[in-house]
């Protein structure tokens, strides 16, 4: 027996090893598995959101007869994750993708679900790649999914392929983020005039998953308000980086973008604030030469 007692402790060992490996390779499948968290929102309609530390990333799923039509495709390093988060809804194949922006964590996927059969769907504008886009609309496009009609249109005329999309049925509409605020004050407008009191607004990014429509206003007013602010001080002479340093537009910016505290992505509203200054002094001018 003595002879056998250092097998045994090598076995324990072994054993214990084994079970110390599998509670921490569960526990890692957990975690990465927990990014996501699956909310329904209305029937048939869900919204999957990638947590991260300055917010999420709002994805839609929404659930017909013999399929799935997907908002955004997230990205393509994590397609076979979101695929299995997918399965958690429905066994039911993807059917058709909206791209309502050209943001890579909303579009990369795309080709994946385009090779499973998937049709997907952009504006014409779309900067990346049409490669995998089986269609492109101009201004607005509707389709029957199931027991929804689905309309997707341009959310601003400034827009490069970001489109706001509206289930009717459901009585949800997915707001895409935009670059420039103008033009993302303009998307919010839409929305607003598409839907009414009851209607569930999710937008692509941010700190909360759904709105109401007043507190879609509350944001549009935000957004005016540091546009505002952008074109008082830009006409007071101060430049671009005193501009962005401005303790109150910092302010003005936590209302509607927790992750504006970073200066690179304030300072860059500030820019096409400006930049939208600039060519509305240009169109002015050229439009007195043209009058005398």
């Amino acid at each position: 027996m003595q002879k056998l007692a250092p097998k045994m402790h090598q076995l324990i060992f072994i054993t214990l090893w084994f079970i110390f490996f599998f509670i921490s390779s569960a526990g890692v499948m957990a975690k990465e598995n927990n990014s996501f968290a699956i909310k329904k929102i209305r029937e048939h309609v869900y919204v999957i959101s990638h947590m991260g530390k300055n917010g999420h990333v709002n994805l839609g799923v929404v659930e017909g007869d013999d399929g799935l039509l997907l908002i955004n495709s997230w990205m393509e390093w994590g397609n076979e994750e979101y695929a299995a988060v997918l399965k958690t809804i429905s066994n039911k194949p993807v059917k058709y993708v909206i791209n309502s922006n050209d943001e890579l964590y909303n579009h990369q996927g795309s080709r994946f679900w385009a090779e499973q059969g998937a049709m997907i769907i952009s504006h014409e504008s779309f900067k990346s790649s049409p490669e995998h886009h089986q269609l492109l609309f101009t201004d607005q496009f509707s389709l029957v999914f199931g027991t929804e009609r689905v309309i997707a249109y341009q959310a601003s005329d400034d827009s490069l392929g970001h489109i706001n999309i509206f289930f009717e049925q459901a009585n949800v509409a997915f707001i895409a983020k935009q670059y420039g605020l103008i033009s993302y004050a303009e998307g919010l407008d839409k929305a607003l005039s598409m839907g009414n009191e009851q209607t569930l607004f999710v937008s692509g990014i941010g700190t909360k998953i759904t709105s109401d429509a007043v507190g879609v206003r509350k944001e549009k007013a935000s957004v005016s308000q540091f546009t505002q602010r952008v074109r008082q001080l830009y006409h007071q002479g101060l430049s671009i980086n005193e501009i962005a340093d401005d303790d109150l537009l910092g302010e003005i910016s936590q209302k509607f973008e927790k992750y504006t505290v970073y200066k690179k992505s304030l300072r860059s509203k500030v820019i096409n604030i400006i930049e939208k200054i600039s060519i509305e002094v240009f169109s002015l001018s050229n439009k007195k030469l043209l009058e005398h």
